[in-house]
């Protein structure tokens, strides 16, 4: 927090009222009772003057040695103490009364002609005062009641002088009431203030007062007049209150609404400096108030900003007043060049600017150009939009792209390294003696035909060379002007050309065939899809039908060259193509019903022997898309895959179930875990958990796995386990996934 010393309001009222009082009193009639006790100006005493040790909290220099701060007086000296001067003799005065001048000395004799003595006589010139000879004293005199005024020795009557006086080359003040003024402050006028020591003359540099405020007297003034505000004393500059005396250990508001700082010795500070609450300031030596230096500063070259608030800014953004942005580094010192913030941002401040500006926008260093964003920072890794439209690349070390560069997504761009800018081309170019076209949305255009401003179409080559002309019309010429027909081959594109001198494009009969040549000029290849339906092109663009062979599968193709899916008959044989045409082969479910083809994919439908398992089946649910049911009546054991209500017959097999004693059990269960073999003194392999110890594993083998030891099927004679063939066993071991359904009854 800052503290503003300035006058209070009341002080000042005060001492205008204690100014008009003194005036009043100096015309006050005095008490001519000389034991009158009165008391000098109402003023600290003087005590002992100390000095105080110098203290150095300047970061950079230590500071000059002074007297510690004092406060103002806690009274405001006053001077509007009239003295009560002995009260005026009213007896009746004789004729002889008055003064008279006898042997040189002026005598006062009362009306009944006695002399006074020892009293203060009031006349028209003023007071004066008889001593216990009767004598008017003069010069400076000692009352009975210890107070010494002075008078006026040049005067025959020698009138008392009241105010201040010049004796001998020194100062003193006498005061109406109290007569010469010790100890105690002197008030002239506002402002105007001197100190008078024990002796009454003017106390000279400075003073330090009981209350523990330090004041300065002006030494080198006569009246050794009290300074108040900004002083040098040897060099060193000092703020005075009038009232608070030396301030120090804090903040000044000074007459230009500047603040300064006084150290604890009272002296103010200058240059660097650090207060008390840590923060740095630098104040102005070159005047002697040192002001704290707000906003940007330059010291000893270098460039600092002060917040007035917070002192000097470290590590911190500064928004100059122009709108502009500096960076701050850790000693509050202006960064210049590249600076990487935490969050991942460059930004770019200007080394030949004083106070090093952030440059923003498009800006060209010795490294290459560049664009800074100003909240974004450095462009890189990215395009840039340009003021007049254009783009730029910004490479990843955030230099603008200069000629061929290819962006992520492997597009190729040219970039004009001609311009500061380095925009990318658009349009039809010429570099190094060749035509290029560069498309806005994905830059050099490659085997394709592009269109030019004036309607001609160009062929870009696999390199982006531009060859070939096609004029609005359609006419095809080659690059020296020549119009050929026929089969007409162009960088990566072979073409056919009719007498009419236009390419062929679209379904074109030849020969009693049909032929498809794409929008390009080139004969269709392969496969083509044309207004939704699939065709299939030799490479000289014929179209295909019947079967063909792509990449390993079969497809078919009707007398128009139409891709067929679904089923199909061809020879008598039924077929089976996907939705993407190609051949099936295997199993393939359809309508409810199991199909199986060899490698040549004739179909043919799969029995089902176990119709009404086939039924109950539909009533199931399973977690996987595969179902079993066992019959241990007839030991039949059924596969299927599919959902509930749409189960399909994959597997029918015979199967042993539990003898009379050691059935199987009924219900529903869930394949469990699996294994290879189990068994001590025989084994049996490929098992598959239906619940506990219950499985579904191959026949019985002898304990060498190999010989069998009992190969039936379709009877009850286990001991609560499902025997199957051990082919069929493997099949379930290899195929059917944990959590499977299993219906036994």
């Amino acid at each position: 927090m800052r503290f503003s010393y300035r006058p209070s309001t009341q002080k000042l009222i005060a001492v205008a009222s204690l100014s008009a009082a003194l005036l009043c009193g100096l015309h006050a009639t005095p008490a001519l009772a000389e034991t009158t006790d009165t008391s000098t100006v109402s003023a600290p005493a003087v005590t002992t003057e100390t000095t105080a040790t110098s203290e150095n909290t300047s970061p950079t220099a230590p500071e000059n040695s002074q007297p510690t701060s004092p406060a103002a007086p806690t009274t405001t000296p006053t001077t509007d103490q009239t003295p009560a001067v002995p009260t005026e003799n009213t007896s009746p005065t004789p004729q002889s009364s008055g003064w008279r001048q006898e042997n040189g000395q002026f005598h006062y004799y009362k009306e009944d002609g006695t002399l006074v003595t020892s009293q203060w006589i009031k006349d028209d010139s003023g007071w004066h005062y008889v001593d216990a000879a009767g004598n008017a004293v003069k010069g400076l005199y000692t009352t009975p009641n210890g107070k010494t005024w002075y008078f006026d020795p040049t005067d025959p009557l020698h009138t008392a002088i009241f105010g201040e006086v010049e004796i001998d080359g020194k100062f003193y003040y006498f005061d109406s009431t109290g007569g010469l003024v010790t100890n105690g402050w002197v008030y002239r006028s506002a402002s105007s203030w001197s100190w008078a020591t024990e002796d009454g003359t003017y106390y000279s540099g400075w003073k330090h007062m009981p209350n523990g405020k330090w004041f300065y007297f002006d030494p080198e003034e006569p009246r050794h007049r009290m300074l108040i505000g900004t002083i040098q004393v040897s060099g060193t500059s000092y703020y005075i209150d009038e009232y608070a005396g030396m301030i120090s250990n804090s903040w000044i508001q000074l007459p230009t609404r500047e603040w300064a700082w006084a150290q604890k010795n009272g002296a103010l500070a200058s240059g660097w400096f650090n207060t008390p609450n840590g923060r740095t300031w630098y104040f102005d030596p070159s005047v002697p108030q040192h002001p704290a230096l707000i906003g940007n500063v330059e010291i000893d070259g270098t460039y600092y900003h002060f917040d007035e608030n917070y002192g000097i800014l470290r590590n911190s953004w500064i928004h100059n007043d122009d709108g502009s942005w500096s960076w701050v580094d850790s000693y509050g010192s202006f960064y210049s060049g590249w600076k990487h913030f935490p969050n991942g941002k460059w930004f770019y401040f200007d080394p030949e600017d004083s106070i090093h500006r952030m440059k923003t926008g498009l800006f060209q260093l010795p490294s290459g150009s560049y664009y800074v964003d100003e909240n974004a920072g450095m462009t890189s890794s990215n395009w840039v939009s340009l003021p007049d439209g254009n783009l730029s690349w910004a490479q990843s070390s955030g230099a603008l792209v200069s000629g061929w560069f290819t962006t992520p997504g492997n597009k190729t761009w040219y970039f004009n390294p001609s311009s500061i800018d380095h925009a990318a081309y658009v349009g039809e170019h010429s570099i190094d003696g060749k035509n290029y076209y560069f498309d806005k949305s994905y830059g050099l255009a490659k085997n394709e035909w592009v269109t030019l401003s004036n309607g001609v179409k160009r062929w870009a080559g696999p390199d982006g060379v531009l060859t070939g002309f096609i004029s609005p019309e359609g006419v095809f010429s080659t690059d020296d002007g020549s119009q050929p027909t026929g089969t007409v081959h162009l960088p990566g594109l072979t073409i056919n050309v009719g007498t009419d001198h236009k390419i062929k494009t679209g379904w074109i009969k030849e020969n009693s065939k049909d032929f498809y040549y794409l929008s390009n000029g080139a004969p269709a290849d392969g496969w083509l899809n044309i207004h939704g339906t699939w065709y299939y092109f030799s490479s000289n663009g014929e179209k295909q039908t019947g079967w063909i062979n792509s990449k390993g599968s079969w497809y078919f193709l009707d007398s128009d060259g139409k891709m067929k899916t679904g089923w199909i008959k061809d020879n008598g044989k039924d077929y089976y193509l996907s939705n993407n045409g190609s051949m099936q082969t295997g199993y393939v479910t359809w309508g409810g019903k199991l199909y199986w083809s060899a490698a040549d994919g004739a179909m043919e439908e799969q029995p089902c022997y176990y119709p009404d398992m086939y039924r109950y089946a539909q009533n199931y649910y399973s977690a996987t898309n595969w179902l079993i049911q066992i019959d241990t009546t007839g030991n039949r054991f059924a596969v299927y895959r599919g959902s509930h209500g749409n189960w399909v017959v994959w597997y029918e097999w015979q199967c042993t179930t539990g003898a009379p004693g050691m059935w199987t059990p009924h219900g529903q269960f869930t394949v469990g875990n699996k294994g290879l073999y189990f068994g001590s003194g025989y084994r049996c392999w490929y098992y598959t958990t239906i619940s506990g110890e219950y499985l579904i594993h191959s026949i019985l083998y002898h304990a060498d796995g190999y010989t069998v030891r009992d190969g039936r099927l379709g009877y009850n004679g286990s001991h609560g386990c499902v025997r199957l063939a051990t082919e069929n066993a493997k099949w379930v071991y290899d195929n059917i996934p944990y959590g499977t359904k299993i219906v036994i009854w």
